[in-house]
């Protein structure tokens, strides 16, 4: 089993763009050296917690 290395907000912005233009998952994790699940994990809960960021946003107005 390998040694779990950290998301970095840098990684995470990168994975972000590269996902922006398009890369499929598994791309995105070879290029910052993460698994595949570990770049689909990170991206969901990015995702997840944008959307929950607009809903509070929405209950307030």
């Amino acid at each position: 089993m390998t040694k779990r290395r950290p998301w970095t907000d840098e990684h995470m912005l990168d994975a972000l763009r590269m996902r922006d233009e398009g890369l499929p998952v598994d791309q995105i994790a070879q290029r910052l050296g993460y698994s595949k699940g570990s770049a689909c994990g990170v991206l969901k809960r990015i995702r997840d917690d944008s959307r929950a960021a607009e809903g509070r946003k929405e209950a307030r107005a």
